[in-house]
């Protein structure tokens, strides 16, 4: 466990992925709701162009329809 006041070690990995893939549909469900559909594919696009290295992830992602495109 981090010393209080620094940031905890961020998780990496498959679970942590498919984590991340639940709340992104969660998010985009929320945003097809709100009518912000393209705001949600802007941050996606964003995300995806920060995490780019991580191949299993962007899978995953490919997978569950998270183009951002």
């Amino acid at each position: 466990m981090p010393p209080p006041g620094h940031p905890p070690h961020p998780q990496t990995g498959n679970r942590a992925y498919e984590q991340l893939v639940t709340l992104l549909l969660g998010i985009r469900d929320c945003h097809r709701r709100l009518g912000t559909p393209d705001d949600f594919t802007a941050y996606l696009t964003d995300l995806r162009a920060a995490q780019k290295r991580k191949r299993n992830l962007m899978r995953l992602m490919d997978d569950h329809g998270l183009s951002g495109s």
